[in-house]
């Protein structure tokens, strides 16, 4: 193993005497060994000592910043940064380690939050493929396509060892539908395809203008819904296509933001779904989400309730089910987990100044339930077992009883 430091750590986080702990330290030093050395200072943060090394916990926008660790550490990497849309770039010395922490990273924060295992990479990928292979990764993503940049058939047999690929398609009038299949057609049935729906009315229009039909019908005459297929910036969206959607079983990926006040003849995606009580193929809100606008989930949530009130009088749909669909996207490509070594997971979560107005709590909760994290550190205070988690969600359900109440007054209003 090589030699890591991790320079202006905030904090680890772990489980020390059966107790929840929070060491406050200025930066981390693993040996070749893999050994844990630090020093304490005053400040706090989210890294995770898991015993077998460490990891960064990036579940609430980012944690950490691979950003500053790049420009501050040593022994670690040249010429390999992240950019704005997350997508992984560079070309020489990329470590085990940090190739595991940008993994981790990207698990949470990409642009779509199907990708669990997955590395956002540009069309030039070949250098990423040829090390991350050697580290034993299965799972990288595809090129986003955008317009006509579609990667050269000669390449595609780069990630003919792959288990599963995502490919991010950005549909608009300057991409040509006939280069997008005989590209699609060379990877057969292991790809996941990411269609993503112009993001404007304007756009929209303009495609439907050039093509003569809709995005979704549009992609159906070719032939190119098949296999897993997930639609996401779902906001202009005719009844047709809703239809189409559910006979296709394609996953919806959707802000309820966007969709409460945007669509083609009044019509309410997820709410069509949800109807049919399709919860388990509605990924709701990941744009949001994974850029850490923790506001915009709080509105997608209380957008939620109101849909529930008009389409559910008797709340079929449980809170559960809201925070299923909100990471649905996670389980659909793998539920392989990575850290620094085989069977290392954190021991705890830590949340500091929480809000009990947002998401916070329900995204401790699944996360911990996710990564089988044995405790919750809220607000200077441990939950180490199920009774206490449970109890916690019971307040939280309180709180969730008394928005529907006032989202109730509010409706009768209307």
């Amino acid at each position: 193993m090589e030699e890591i430091l991790f320079k202006n750590i905030k904090g680890i986080v772990g489980v020390y005497e059966k107790k929840p702990t929070l060491l406050r330290t200025s930066e981390i030093f693993i040996d070749e060994q893999g050994s844990l050395h630090y020093e304490k200072i005053k400040k706090t943060g989210r890294v995770i000592d898991c015993k077998n090394g460490v990891v960064i916990q990036s579940f609430f926008n980012g944690g950490l910043d691979l950003n500053i660790y790049m420009k501050n550490s040593e022994n670690i990497i040249d010429n390999i940064y992240f950019d704005n849309s997350y997508l992984l770039r560079g070309e020489s010395k990329i470590s085990k380690e940090l190739l595991e922490l940008a993994i981790r990273r990207n698990i949470i924060e990409s642009l779509l939050g199907a990708v669990t295992g997955t590395i956002h990479i540009g069309l030039k990928c070949s250098h990423v493929i040829e090390h991350s292979s050697k580290f034993g990764f299965k799972t990288l993503c595809g090129p986003i396509i955008y317009g006509e940049n579609i990667i050269d058939k000669n390449e595609i047999n780069n990630y003919a060892y792959l288990k599963n690929i995502v490919l991010n398609v950005y549909l608009n009038k300057n991409l040509k539908l006939e280069h997008l299949k005989n590209f699609i057609e060379n990877y057969d049935n292991k790809v996941t395809i990411n269609y993503r729906l112009p993001n404007s009315h304007l756009e929209y229009l303009s495609m439907l203008k050039t093509t003569g039909n809709t995005p979704i019908l549009s992609l159906a005459k070719m032939n190119l819904i098949k296999g897993k297929i997930i639609i996401s910036n779902v906001n202009w969206i005719t009844n047709t296509e809703i239809e189409l959607m559910k006979e296709k079983d394609i996953f919806l990926e959707n802000s309820p933001v966007m969709s409460s006040y945007l669509g083609i003849g009044s019509v309410l995606p997820i709410a069509e779904f949800m109807k049919d009580k399709l919860t388990d193929k509605i990924i709701i809100g990941t744009d949001y989400f994974f850029e850490g606008l923790f506001q915009n989930l709080v509105t997608n949530l209380f957008i939620f309730f109101i849909l529930q009130r008009f389409f559910y009088s008797s709340r079929a749909i449980k809170w559960n089910d809201f925070i299923n669909m909100l990471w649905n996207g996670w389980q659909l490509i793998s539920s392989e987990k990575y850290c620094i070594k085989d069977g290392c997971e954190p021991d705890l979560v830590l949340i500091d100044n929480i809000n009990w107005g947002d998401l916070n709590f329900e995204r401790a909760i699944f996360n911990s339930n996710l990564f089988n994290i044995k405790g919750i550190y809220i607000n200077k205070k441990s939950y180490l077992n199920s009774r206490d988690l449970d109890k916690l969600r019971k307040e939280k359900h309180s709180i969730e009883g008394e928005l529907i109440s006032k989202m109730d007054i509010l409706l009768t209003k209307v």
